[in-house]
């Protein structure tokens, strides 16, 4: 390709696909809207505290996990917090990893490893000890084999690294000391989320962000301890990192929706975030950040506590943010919650924490993610919600359809979307959309002026109604577009009472 200002404005999609929350696929809508899909939330309590070592006092699942299909397999690294002397921080509190693993996604069986001792015994699923806050597994292409799963989390100051030959024997590797440019602060809280970027040729992070609490602060307030965001870091080896940049923060529509009477408190922490990157390493970015939720003042009159966990609602939810380059992220969804807290009483009804990474399963994405009914914070906000009988949380899932993260919605009337040029291989032409009984969508390809190239007019399209992850377009002539691959097109989808979600070319499979 040239370096034109045309050849620059094509989209060279290959075999690649095409979801519509990328906002470069779309050059002109008449009559359409762009949706986001939340998922269905099951409300299934598919992992939860019901071996004797986790149901000491003190015990909790936490909400730093990591689900992954592996080899068929539903491999769950999850944190477990608990009060036990030999490994507690100085706090107290113990914050280990876990391990289970299922063949369906929802049944999780917790081998008896016998690797580490627990509570007096090594009957456990036990498989890093200690204070490990912030667990987030993922698979390294470059690392050797003895260290091929890696794992970091928080050492209250340092990230402690772990590598892993079989997800399962974890040692320490090495531990990094990051002092932000941003805040001049060494904290590090919360999960950490690293992957290889194989376009960038370096690795990744995100992570939280602590904002120190401001030195106008009132003294004694006990409301103001900061505020959390999201950055972004860059590695060529895991030791040094560098390129820091904020992604995540609140801003002025946040500011403007409550209001704090308090220097620099925003009504929003942006408190833990999952990066990943769909339908491949080559995708799209997207974010799922978990909103911790304190705009107002609820302490008893006369009372003052040393908490900044005192401003309500102190609730979490879960919600969607988009990017095309892993810096600049846009919301979707006009900042509707995605993951929504579950009725009053459920697990799920006060704390969402988001877990990468979702998981293809036939034509649906499963995500998982930890819930609880009591808010976030120590005592005395840390209760259950008014209708609960008792403190619970658990693991459950949601369930979304396939690349459904966001459609372009055409009502019964009728409207038409035109994508930007695009280079395509292959020989066909799928598409991901659900109309009703009463609906259609008829594509029609145009050359990169707008000109309908002949045979795939408007005229020549054959209508496509049903619903299907993956249907062939179809003109008079059939199905077949190879004669048009390699050069740049256009696709105009003409719609009504329909969902479009993605499409995508491919080489049709001759038997």
């Amino acid at each position: 390709m040239g370096n034109t200002k045309a050849d620059r404005d094509r989209l060279v999609v290959g075999w690649g696909k095409q979801l519509l929350a990328d906002p470069r696929v779309v050059e002109s809508m008449r009559g359409v809207h762009m949706v986001m899909n939340p998922p269905y939330q099951t409300g299934e309590e598919i992992v939860t505290r019901d071996t004797w070592w986790e149901q000491k006092p003190g015990g909790m699942i936490g909400g730093y996990s990591t689900i992954m299909r592996d080899n068929a397999t539903f491999r769950l690294w999850y944190q477990f917090d608990h009060r036990y002397e030999p490994w507690t921080n100085a706090s107290g509190a113990g914050q280990s990893v876990l391990y289970a693993e299922s063949e369906d996604g929802v049944r999780f069986n917790k081998p008896a490893l016998g690797l580490h001792e627990f509570y007096g015994g090594r009957e456990n699923n036990v498989v890093i000890p200690g204070y490990v806050q912030g667990g987030h597994v993922w698979i390294d292409p470059n690392a050797p084999a003895e260290q091929r799963y890696r794992s970091q989390g928080n050492g209250q100051g340092h990230i402690p690294f772990y590598g892993s030959p079989d997800g399962i024997h974890w040692q320490e590797t090495h531990r990094v000391v990051l002092e932000s440019a941003i805040t001049g602060s060494r904290k590090v809280d919360g999960r950490t989320n690293i992957h290889w970027d194989v376009e960038l040729g370096r690795y990744v992070m995100f992570t939280r962000l602590f904002y120190p609490a401001a030195k106008e602060t009132p003294k004694g307030s006990g409301i103001y301890r900061g505020h959390r965001a999201v950055r972004r870091l860059e590695s060529d080896d895991l030791v040094n990192w560098d390129n820091e940049r904020l992604v995540l923060t609140h801003d002025d529509i946040d500011l403007d929706a409550h209001s704090v009477d308090l220097p620099d408190q925003p009504p929003v922490d942006y408190n833990y975030a999952t990066v990943f990157r769909y339908p491949d390493e080559h995708g799209l970015w997207f974010m799922l950040v978990t909103c911790y939720w304190h705009w107002y003042d609820r302490r008893p009159e006369g009372i003052v506590l040393n908490s900044g966990y005192n401003l309500g609602p102190n609730a979490n939810d879960i919600r969607l943010l988009v990017s095309t380059d892993g810096e600049q992220f846009d919301w979707l969804g006009n900042r509707a919650p995605f993951l929504r807290l579950g009725p009053e009483g459920r697990f799920d009804s006060r704390m969402l924490q988001e877990m990468a990474y979702p998981i293809p399963v036939g034509d649906e994405l499963w995500l998982y993610y930890a819930g609880r009914n009591v808010e976030h914070g120590p005592p005395p906000s840390n209760i259950p919600d008014p209708a609960a009988l008792e403190p619970k949380e658990a693991i459950s899932r949601a369930i979304m359809r396939l690349d459904g993260f966001v459609s372009a919605d055409v009502e019964y009337t009728g409207g038409e979307l035109i994508t930007s040029p695009l280079v395509f291989e292959g020989d066909r032409l799928l598409l991901n959309l659900d109309t009703s009984g009463g609906g259609e969508i008829k594509v029609e390809l145009q050359d990169e002026k707008g000109a309908p190239v002949e045979g795939y007019t408007l005229k020549d399209a054959r209508p496509l109604n049903g619903n299907a992850v993956a249907m062939p377009a179809r003109w008079n002539g059939g199905s077949n577009i190879d004669a048009l691959a390699g050069r740049p097109v256009r696709l105009r989808f003409v719609m009504n009472d329909c969902k479009l979600y993605a499409f995508q070319f491919e080489k049709a499979v001759v038997i």
